[in-house]
């Protein structure tokens, strides 16, 4: 080939994408190209990047600033560039870049990003969804309706083709600190709020470890809210986690959510005040199944009114299992027209196919006035 060199100021220049090519629009600076290699220079204000065989959108930046570095080598094409700056009103990012373009094979990319300033309601506009499934991009939409994002880190290390690196050839891996967030996780259930947490995005899976957040006036902690596989037709969302609530707020919570099921007519005969802690486990397909749950309630000296029977039980302490089918306690302890009572709680299947709650109360109490709200005629004839 015969040797050439070439130099040239650019404004708003645009190259198409095509096949594992980025496009882009609008690109201002400086070029300069010899049969060896070349260099670009950067100096843009307003641009659109499209990468598609990694994210599905172009991003739009309103500031690109950096140099690129090209080199034919005797195996292909290496791009290289030490930092290119960008940023738009969602973030701000610096980035280290090397693409080797081999004269066959797939394209290897190494990508190191550091964030700051961001706005996590954008989080699924810089993930690779056109590899996800459509399930999980549609939550990641919906699901991360804000939060502020004060730095995180973006490392792609491999071939598009061997993503999501299953046989540990290659790293992707996304991981940020959100504070203030909100997180609408499923369906209509409510919204979990002031969330502060480490995200991470790391090979097929979603991984969030918050430290603190809020649902009503529940107090969340501890809390690990997972997808493991992103790339499946219907993907699973895990959370574990703990919570200190107000009794009325968690009769609220399950009403709201539909968990409550065939229980709801009997809670709604219940009031129950004072606080409680709560360790939940849930499994929610995205697409299809019906949830799943499992979790503990303990009482820290509850009160419990059921005010059709005129009985309140003071002082509870104890702790109640749950599934989304079934409850069961033993020797919960709690005070009964000033005596002390053990009650036990479990399910059990009647001949309807329906499921019913049994409670037995041990202990001694004033017969008469456990029927006086019921029936003060009968209760005026009982004593003992």
């Amino acid at each position: 080939l015969v040797d050439y060199a070439m130099q040239a100021s650019i404004a708003d220049f645009s190259v198409k994408a095509y096949e594992d090519w980025p496009g882009a629009e609008g690109l201002d600076g400086y070029l300069a190209a010899t049969r060896q290699g070349g260099l670009l220079q950067l100096k843009t204000t307003s641009a659109l990047l499209d990468l598609k065989t990694i994210f599905r959108d172009p991003l739009r930046l309103e500031t690109l600033q950096g140099d690129i570095n090209w080199t034919w080598l005797d195996s292909g094409l290496l791009i290289e560039s030490p930092r290119i700056d960008a940023a738009n009103n969602h973030i701000a990012t610096q980035s280290r870049l090397s693409i080797h373009v081999p004269d066959a094979g797939a394209v290897f990319l190494d990508l190191q990003t550091n964030f700051k300033d961001g706005d996590g309601a954008y989080t699924s506009f810089y993930l690779p969804a056109v590899i996800m499934g459509q399930e999980a991009v549609e939550w990641l939409d919906k699901g991360i309706v804000a939060s502020q994002v004060d730095y995180g880190s973006f490392i792609f290390h491999g071939t598009m083709e061997d993503f999501p690196f299953d046989k540990n050839d290659g790293r992707f891996e996304v991981s940020f600190k959100v504070r203030d967030g909100v997180l609408d996780y499923y369906r209509d259930w409510p919204v979990i709020d002031q969330i502060e947490a480490e995200v991470s995005f790391s090979g097929r899976s979603m991984h969030i470890n918050a430290s603190s957040g809020r649902i009503f006036g529940a107090e969340i902690r501890d809390t690990v809210v997972q997808i493991p596989d992103l790339t499946l037709d219907n993907p699973i969302l895990l959370i574990d986690g703990m919570a200190e609530t107000p009794a009325a707020d968690m009769f609220r919570y399950i009403a709201e959510t539909g968990l409550s099921g065939d229980y709801q007519q009997a809670l709604n005969a219940l009031r129950m005040e004072g606080r409680n802690d709560i360790e939940l486990s849930f499994r929610l397909p995205l697409s299809e199944g019906d949830p799943k749950l499992k979790g503990k309630v303990v009482f820290l000296d509850n009160r419990l009114n059921i005010d059709d029977w005129g009985l309140q039980l003071n002082k509870i302490t104890g702790l109640l299992n749950f599934t989304e089918k079934s409850f069961t306690a033993d020797n919960i302890h709690a005070s009964f027209n000033d005596r002390y009572v053990e009650v036990d709680v479990d399910t059990v299947q009647a001949d309807d196919g329906q499921s019913h709650v049994r409670i037995k109360g041990k202990g001694l109490a004033d017969v008469s006035r456990i029927i006086e709200s019921r029936s003060p005629g009968l209760a005026a004839q009982l004593s003992g």
